[in-house]
């Protein structure tokens, strides 16, 4: 296994301390459940409204801390096929975050 450097884990910490109180609670949810739908989200959560997560969600993944697998499920409520995500790794999310040429802005 290939040594992160400092740098990296650095800016990948700096990232996850600006997440809100949401961001963060979805994103611990995936950090401690691995791979889920959003509806396993919100029920791990707790929540009512599958809109409390999906957001969230989708924002986990423009800032490349969570990783969208490339199949879908069939979610048992609905019938239909939805994502499967989980919490992307650090070596991930610098891959990710170098590939889309992101700026990375830290409060």
């Amino acid at each position: 296994m290939r040594r992160m450097h400092e740098n990296s884990r650095l800016a990948y910490n700096e990232l996850r301390n600006t997440l809100n109180n949401r961001e963060m609670a979805v994103y611990d949810a995936f950090l401690r459940c691995g791979s889920m739908t959003d509806r396993q989200v919100k029920d791990c959560l707790g929540f009512d409204e599958m809109n409390f997560v999906r957001p969230r969600i989708s924002e986990l993944i423009k800032k490349c801390l969570v990783v969208e697998l490339p199949y879908k499920e069939k979610d048992p409520k609905s019938g239909i096929s939805v994502r499967v995500c989980r919490a992307a790794s650090v070596e991930e999310f610098m891959r990710f975050a170098g590939k889309n040429q992101m700026e990375l802005h830290f409060v």
